[in-house]
């Protein structure tokens, strides 16, 4: 039998980044309520996706896709320094650990909790957050 007893928590603040420039929870809603779709296609500064492009099965080392579901902006753009970082240490941080900062900075920020770098890094997952091989 289990003696666990469920204990109540409180939302205090919500950051967040999805496709469709949804960049925070109210744009978010938006985006759902509006049943705007967030598909664009390649942007041309991740890659020069037509030279890949083919629409034809089976053609080795191209793809069929035009878009997808992208975030706005250079993911790469980053203030090491805002976070205590150095500029080797924040080359070598996954992209998706740079936006998960910056994502609970803007949730400390917006439920009106102080700004800690000790805080930032206790968050669970921070350090295990995918796996990064090129920017």
């Amino acid at each position: 039998m289990d003696t666990k007893q469920s204990m109540p928590i409180a939302v205090v603040a919500m950051s967040c980044r999805f496709p469709g420039d949804a960049d925070s929870p109210e744009k978010l809603w938006e985006l759902l309520m509006e049943k705007r779709d967030a598909w664009s296609e390649i942007p041309q500064e991740r890659f020069n996706a037509s030279s890949f492009y083919q629409p034809t099965i089976g053609t080795g080392g191209t793809f069929r896709g035009k878009g997808g579901y992208f975030l706005k902006g250079d993911v790469g753009k980053f203030d090491p320094s805002f976070f205590n970082i150095t500029e080797s240490e924040a080359a070598a941080i996954d992209p998706q650990q740079r936006l998960q900062l910056e994502c609970a900075y803007e949730a400390f920020e917006s439920g009106g909790i102080p700004y800690s770098f000790d805080v930032l890094t206790e968050i669970e997952g921070i350090k295990d957050w995918g796996v990064y091989r090129l920017l």
